[in-house]
C-alpha cells in the first residue's frame, strides 16, 4: 500500500488555497482603502483643530506672528 496524495488531491487543495488567498487579498485591499480614507479625514480634522488652537493662543498673547509662540 502506497502512502501519499494523488495529483488530483493536490490540485484540489491548491485550488482551494488559491480561492482563499484571493478573497483574503480582496478584503485586505478593501480594508486598506477604508483605512486610508479614515486617516485622511482624521488628519484634516486634526490639522484644522491645531490651527484653531494656534490662532487662539496668538490672540490671547497678542502675538500676530506664529513664530513668536
Amino acid at each position: 500500500m502506497q502512502k501519499g496524495f494523488t495529483l488530483m488531491e493536490l490540485m484540489v487543495a491548491l485550488a482551494i488555497a488559491g480561492i482563499l488567498v484571493s478573497s483574503a487579498l480582496g478584503l485586505y485591499g478593501m480594508f486598506h482603502r477604508e483605512y486610508v480614507h479614515v486617516l485622511a479625514a482624521y488628519d484634516s480634522r486634526s490639522t484644522e483643530y491645531i490651527h484653531t488652537m494656534q490662532k487662539s493662543i496668538r490672540e490671547l498673547r497678542g502675538c500676530p506672528d506664529a513664530n513668536r509662540l
